[in-house]
């Protein structure tokens, strides 16, 4: 997930969520996220224009999916006027998603294979990862110097 955040050493005009050198640069590019990526809520107001403008903007930037969360169907209805079928990019992503949730369905379950307490197996077990252990993907650290 995006977030509505700027950063002027990636794109001193747009937050990442609507900025494509945020998204296809550093999200996709610098860091090497390829699974579905969701915008930040768009009715959170942190953005400029109409939601339908900023679903757009979003879905411009390269974002897969424009999140809209706080139910009201006029805001839907001009969101989905806008913006269209996913693109086939998104869905593959998103496709390859449900797949993974599909093998791994059970996890983290009581009883399913990484229930909470339960000592880690595999590669977690060979790094020491610790039950409960929250892990996060490495991502080295951000170099702008060759962006700007």
């Amino acid at each position: 997930m995006t977030g509505h955040l700027l950063f002027e050493a990636v794109d001193p005009t747009a937050a990442i969520t609507v900025s494509a050198r945020g998204v296809k640069e550093v999200i996709r590019g610098h860091i090497g996220f390829d699974g579905l990526l969701l915008s930040d809520d768009l009715s959170m107001q942190a953005l400029g224009g109409s939601l339908g403008e900023r679903a757009d903007r979003a879905l411009a930037a390269g974002c897969d999916v424009a999140l809209h969360c706080n139910g009201r169907m006029a805001e839907m209805t001009d969101i989905a006027g806008r913006t269209g079928p996913m693109s086939e990019a998104a869905g593959r992503r998103f496709d390859a998603g449900r797949s993974f949730l599909a093998r791994h369905r059970g996890a983290g379950r009581q009883g399913g294979p990484g229930r909470r307490g339960q000592a880690p197996r595999g590669a977690a077990a060979r790094m020491g990862i610790r039950p409960g252990q929250i892990m996060w993907r490495y991502a080295p650290p951000l170099d702008y110097t060759g962006i700007a």
